[in-house]
């Protein structure tokens, strides 16, 4: 055995403790960085590191190895860990000078081994030999392997930016302070900054301002070591002025102890918020219309009943119980035909319901029709009934909407009495006046007849021979007043009576009539060319007539009245008469009302006539197709207007 070899097992039977000690005192003195590498660990424990360094190299020399691995242990190395020390960080130079720490401690003990100098300097030159060895063939395989170490690493990180970069999350690391140091891809299209934008930037400055004291709060509470922080849901601020909710956590990396920066993932649920946002407002809208719906029927002014196919009743509102009598809750679930229908109707109900629901034949769903049900004391009674097909909890129904119609029923059984009687009445009336009409032709051709006699074969003095004529005149024209009483009375359809009807002679025949009340009144009547217009000719002269007399009737009693009847189209198809007189006149708020039958016009108006002269005028407008207004100044007269139209097609 070679004096290097009896040398290392003299140190290792002998010495260790103290070998132990100079190497870490050596380490100390000389103020070696390696030394900081051991600052996570105790005392104890870099005592028990130093030892198996020790020992191991100490081992290698006493067997004879070749020195390739002293102090190196490749299946530690590469399982990242020498003794307590990660490799990346530790360097070539670390190396060499944890060499050099171990030959000059151990050189110390060679005095303790032997007093020889020849054999201290064989020791010396061995050991400078295994030394030597050891740096030239073990830090190239270190610097491969941290090479490769690098290389491994290098490509590692790539993936994991490239995982991060392309992450549907969005991915930020900021410093404690806020500082920006990297954000994803997802991040920079949420936000629609570049990376330069952001350098330097402050991750508050993109949190929406009522967000932002309450995300500053948040990451606090991170930095400052709190467990068990949740989830936080924040809104971003996009370059364009977007606003983009997010949620997410944020945890913290510390170094010794000290916050190093933080680490946010957040997810983009904007269109998540925006959804449930549109979620919760047709939510809202359907539980709206629900209400709605449940008001409208608990509300609504109709009986609204729900059967099934099998025709029992699911829903039976306030007005079905105020109709028919029952409480709902004595008829949910009921058969309808126990119920409401009548007995009659039975048969034809299942038969409905059958044909239904197996061919779908409807023939009574979306019609209104009449028919009569039964209450609950077994009343029998009109109802209108309306049926659609519905949803009912899912499930296909039927609902009905029903009125109670039986007093209408009653009503219109009264109007058709009372259009029967109406019927007879005027055909009673039709009756006789053609018989009233008939039997006066007979004293009427005896008056014309001994006036024409009068006329004709007698001389008659000049002041009768003219009371005679109009005599004469008067009773042709009754004449022919009688035979349109018994025209009318004898056509079924009005618009045969209607012919051309020329209204100036009209209004000439009109003041023929009235002769003796204007030369009474000293009335001036002054008549411009009137249209001739389609209509009935003795409605049109009793029309003029009655405006005509009412005009000398309401004139004031100390003025003659003026009475001016004149004509203007109104458009191609009608034309407008007005009739202006300066009699008493009337209030304004009698423009309407003097048209109501039995309506006084004034305060002032005399006593005499019917008070339904202007209503029948309104009446023979009508008829017509026209209209007639008035417009009245009290004490200062009033005008009317006839619109009638041309023709009638």
């Amino acid at each position: 055995m070679s004096h290097l070899r009896t040398f290392a097992c003299f140190m290792k039977e002998n010495k260790m403790p103290d070998l132990v000690s100079a190497v870490l005192r050596t380490l100390d003195n000389h103020n070696i960085p390696l030394r900081g590498h051991f600052a996570h660990v105790t005392n104890t424990e870099l005592q028990e590191i130093t030892h198996k360094t020790l020992l191991h190299f100490l081992t290698e020399l006493e067997t004879g190895a070749d020195g390739q691995g002293k102090a190196i242990n490749n299946s530690s190395w590469n399982n990242d860990r020498i003794h307590g020390i990660v490799k990346q960080s530790f360097s070539q130079q670390d190396l060499i000078q944890l060499y050099d720490a171990l030959k000059t401690a151990t050189f110390s003990f060679i005095p303790n081994y032997t007093a020889d100098s020849l054999l201290a300097l064989e020791i010396v030159l061995g050991l400078e030999n295994t030394y030597k060895g050891v740096r030239e063939k073990t830090l190239p395989r270190v610097q491969n392997i941290q090479r490769d170490e690098q290389q491994r690493l290098a490509e590692s990180e790539e993936r994991y930016r490239d995982l991060f970069d392309n992450a549907s999350d969005l991915i930020h690391i900021v410093t404690p302070d806020g500082e920006i140091i990297y954000v994803n891809n997802a991040w920079l299209n949420a936000i629609g900054y570049t990376q330069h934008e952001l350098k330097g930037k402050s991750i508050y400055s993109f949190v929406a301002e009522n967000e932002r004291d309450h995300f500053r709060a948040y990451r606090n509470r991170i930095i400052n070591g709190e467990k068990q922080v949740k989830e936080i849901e924040t809104c971003f601020i996009s370059k364009n002025g977007k606003e983009i909710i997010v949620e997410g956590s944020i945890t913290c990396r510390y170094k010794d102890g000290i916050p190093e920066y933080t680490r946010g993932i957040l997810r983009n649920i904007t269109t998540r918020k925006a959804n449930e946002k549109k979620l919760q407002f047709y939510t809202e809208q359907a539980v709206e219309r629900e209400e709605n719906i449940r008001q409208l029927i608990q509300n609504a002014p109709d009986a609204v009943i729900v059967i099934n196919e099998q025709s029992n009743i699911l829903l039976w509102n306030p007005k079905a119980e105020e109709i028919f009598g029952w409480k709902a809750d004595q008829v949910i679930g009921k058969a309808l035909s126990d119920t409401i229908i009548p007995v009659q109707y039975r048969a034809a109900h299942f038969e409905g319901m059958k044909r239904l629901l197996s061919t779908g034949e409807a023939r009574v769903l979306n019609k209104t029709i009449e028919i009569t049900a039964l209450n609950e004391k077994g009343t029998e009674f009109y109802i209108s009934l309306t049926i659609s097909r519905a949803k009912w909890s899912g499930d296909s129904s039927f609902i009905a909407f029903i009125r109670d119609i039986s007093a209408q029923k009653k009503n219109e059984l009264e109007l058709e009495r009372q259009r029967l009687e109406l019927q007879k009445t005027n055909l009673e009336l039709e009756q006789f006046a053609w018989v009233v009409s008939h039997d006066l032709k007979e004293p009427l051709r005896k008056i014309l007849t001994f006036s024409d006699l009068l006329l004709t074969r007698h001389e008659l003095s000049l002041h009768i021979k003219p009371l005679v004529a109009k005599i004469n005149d008067s009773a042709s024209r009754m004449e022919e007043l009688i035979k349109g009483i018994l025209l009318y009375s004898n056509v079924s359809d009005e618009r045969q009576l209607f012919e051309m009807t020329d209204l100036n002679a009209i209004v000439n025949h009109v003041l023929t009539d009235l002769e003796l009340n204007i030369a009474e009144k000293k009335a001036q009547i002054n008549i411009h060319t009137l249209p001739a217009v389609e209509a009935i000719p003795f409605q049109m002269r009793q029309l003029f007539q009655n405006l005509i007399s009412n005009s000398i009737k309401y004139s004031k009693p100390d003025t003659s009245p003026i009475i001016n009847i004149y004509s203007k189209p109104l458009d191609q198809h009608r034309v407008e008469i007005m009739i202006e007189d300066n009699g008493i006149g009337f209030e304004a708020a009698y423009n309407e009302k003097i048209f109501q039958v039995f309506q006084r016009l004034s305060t002032y108006q005399a006593p005499e006539g019917t008070g339904i002269g202007l209503a029948l005028c309104k009446k023979i407008t009508e008829t017509h197709g026209g209209m007639i207004t008035a417009h009245g100044i009290e004490g200062k007269g009033a005008i009317f207007s006839i619109v009638l139209p041309n023709k009638h097609t």
